[in-house]
């Protein structure tokens, strides 16, 4: 403690030093504080609304009806993808059946017998035919 009048000084300027330090944050707090105040005030003259705890509330509000939209939109999305999925299948089966029911047209009469392919007649009479010559030459 040889000199107190530097000390004091030094003292002085950490002093300073930190209440330059505080009143920057003060200015910046500040104009946070004007940015958020002109915002509300753009909202309240959009909205007609004059009091910040209604925009508040109003924002919530909305917030949430939009979240339940959201979650609406998506069980919608997986409905949907399931009917398709479900149409998907259905289809293949109506396909497969009428497939089936031609077949069964081109297997069956409509007395539910099985026809006899329309080629079958003139094969047994070539049959028949070379049968008889096989006969006649082993006679």
């Amino acid at each position: 403690f040889s000199n107190p009048i530097s000390i004091l000084k030094m003292m002085l300027n950490k002093l300073i030093a930190t209440n330059k330090e505080k009143k920057k944050l003060v200015d910046q707090y500040i104009r946070n504080v004007k940015i958020i105040e002109d915002a509300f005030d753009q909202i309240k003259e959009a909205t007609g609304i004059a009091s910040i705890d209604e925009i508040v509330t109003t924002f919530i509000k909305a917030e949430e009806q939009n979240y339940s939209l959201f979650n609406y939109v998506n069980r919608l999305g997986q409905e949907t993808d399931l009917l398709e999925e479900s149409n998907k299948k259905t289809k293949l089966e109506v396909e497969n059946f009428k497939k089936r029911q031609e077949m069964d047209q081109i297997i069956y009469d409509s007395d539910g017998k099985i026809k006899e392919p329309p080629h079958l007649a003139q094969m047994q009479r070539e049959a028949e035919a070379i049968e008889e010559q096989i006969n006649k030459s082993n006679q």
